[in-house]
């Protein structure tokens, strides 16, 4: 979906809540009907393409709350050159084919009942705080009971929702939402942003930095009238900060915090 596509997501919406659904081919003349369909998704995306797909007041729409969310900013170290041969997981492959042939209805015990009562009774506590959010927040009863599914079949073939889904589908849905907010943190970074990070990492490299050649560095990448704006920024901010002041030209030395300096 390069942009946001309303008719596509109102299907996909449908499908998450198991509606009726149902459209016509105008070519064909047929009308197509599904009684009871669903469809789960698992994709991919950067959090720039995320945010720059979705505009603010899709999450305040239906689709965003349906979708669980899982970002990660860790890098495994692969040597690609020595990494030894993996076997076929024989046991994966096995349970995938039971997976896909067990058919029915899920019941859940009188424990599981209570679990999921005692969660709503704390106000489904921890609960996410970002507003983009908010909206994620009303569906998370259905996430959990949904992922507690995944982990009955994961567990056994017995259709059967216990304490310890329960507590497998909780620790799954924590640990998502623990780092969910950080989507928007790095997806949402405009282009200022990123000079700014420039100016920082060249002030860096050198020490300290006369603020006549800060200005012809962001000469090169911003507009002219954004130059004052983005150097009062960064220095409000405490970016850089100024070391000294030329008192003939009346130019500051900037450097960074003494805290940048020492990071790695």
């Amino acid at each position: 979906m390069h942009e946001y596509d309303s008719a596509l997501v109102a299907a996909l919406v449908e499908f998450y809540d198991v509606n009726p659904y149902s459209e016509g081919r105008r070519v064909s003349n047929i009308r197509i009907k599904i009684p009871r369909p669903q469809l789960n998704l698992l994709t991919g995306s950067t959090p720039s393409n995320l945010i720059h797909t979705l505009k603010d007041y899709v999450w305040d729409q239906g689709l965003m709350s349906r979708v669980i969310m899982v970002h990660s900013n860790e890098r495994p170290i692969i040597d690609v050159f020595n990494e030894p041969r993996k076997e076929k997981p024989v046991d994966l492959f096995h349970d995938i084919k039971v997976i896909n042939t067990i058919v029915g209805k899920f019941e859940a015990t009188k424990a599981f009942g209570e679990a999921m009562h005692n969660w709503k009774l704390v106000k489904y506590s921890p609960e996410p705080t970002h507003p983009k959010l908010k909206h994620y927040c009303t569906r998370r009863w259905t996430h959990l009971v949904k992922l507690a599914m995944v982990a009955s079949i994961d567990r056994g073939n017995d259709l059967t929702l216990t304490v310890e889904d329960f507590n497998t589908a909780m620790t799954w849905l924590l640990e998502a939402e623990f780092t969910m907010s950080s989507i928007f943190k790095e997806g949402s970074i405009v282009p200022d942003s990123r000079t700014m990070d420039e100016v920082a990492h060249m002030v860096k490299e050198k020490g300290t930095v006369s603020e006549h050649l800060i200005r012809n560095f962001l000469r090169e990448r911003v507009p002219a009238m954004h130059i004052d704006y983005i150097m009062k920024a960064m220095e409000s901010s405490r970016i850089i900060v100024p070391v000294k002041v030329d008192h003939v030209t009346g130019l500051k030395l900037f450097g960074v915090p003494a805290q940048q300096q020492t990071s790695t």
